[in-house]
């Protein structure tokens, strides 16, 4: 597998995967075998600091003492190793792959059982839809899969390379008060920022990114014969894509307090299954 784009020669263009092509520089490395992904966010430490000043919210949602395992293939996706069966391809970010939760409690695993498929999900956690299309231009075709979910992530996210294979996404939280950039996106910081500034934060910019990294990804599933079924977890999508539709009591915390438990996943499958079903 590639280590990056060299040369400019994009005809090896890495299409794979993130995590194990990453710049160990941006705290990301090889994550096959590990048992927690600190890139994700759901590292032994946050879990730590979590228990000592969240310890009450812990408690709340059951996760005191409770270990997870994430897994990933020889490609770095939390999904088993690809075959020939057929399943359900999922792209999207950390809500999809399931940030915080045994693999078992995620909505694509859930929604890939009842169907009795294969489940592939492809989602890259911190990421935006230019790596869906990225993911989408080059595993689609390799897959045996009729449906593809696309659970949009937040529109301001952008793949950007530099020096030749570093990957940086820019969320708008990884921007704090002062202006300065998160950890996570030290690297290369001036050349972030000022991309950052002058045109991720133009919402226009935003919106016509959002627009044709879906009108991208839909024609690539039309060219392979696979229904493109999408939805968001995200406010923000002026009207694309239909919102997850999830009962405020329902909407629980995973194990690092910040994505959506194991409540919410079961919701959002049923929804998911209602809302598409005529297309399984």
């Amino acid at each position: 597998m590639s280590g990056g784009v060299k040369n400019n020669n994009f005809s090896s263009f890495p299409y794979e995967h993130l995590l194990v092509l990453s710049d160990k520089k941006a705290g990301i490395t090889s994550t096959v075998g590990s048992d927690l992904l600190s890139a994700i966010g759901d590292s032994d430490k946050t879990y730590l600091t979590n228990l000592k000043n969240n310890k009450s919210k812990l408690e709340k949602y059951g996760w005191v003492d409770t270990k997870i395992k994430y897994e990933v293939n020889s490609y770095g996706f939390r999904s088993n190793d690809f075959n020939e069966n057929e399943g359900i391809i999922f792209l999207g970010c950390s809500q999809t792959f399931g940030t915080g939760l045994s693999v078992e409690d995620t909505f694509p695993f859930l929604l890939s059982q009842k169907l009795k498929l294969e489940c592939w999900n492809l989602s890259i956690p911190g990421s935006g839809l230019d790596t869906c299309y990225r993911i989408a231009k080059y595993w689609i075709p390799k897959l045996n899969a009729k449906n593809v979910f696309l659970i949009c992530t937040q529109p301001s996210r952008r793949e950007v390379f530099v020096e030749s294979n570093f990957r940086a996404y820019l969320p708008e939280h990884n921007l704090d008060p002062t202006g300065s950039l998160h950890p996570f996106s030290l690297l290369y910081d001036k050349i972030i920022k000022k991309f950052y500034n002058l045109i991720v934060v133009e919402e226009t910019n935003n919106y016509i990114n959002f627009q044709k990294n879906i009108d991208a990804i839909k024609l690539i599933c039309i060219e392979n014969n696979c229904n493109l079924n999408i939805a968001n977890v995200y406010s923000k999508n002026w009207g694309i894509s239909k919102k997850i539709i999830v009962p405020y009591k329902k909407c629980d915390k995973a194990r690092d307090l910040m994505h959506y438990g194991v409540n919410w996943n079961y919701a959002a499958f049923e929804w998911l299954y209602d809302e598409f079903k005529e297309n399984f």
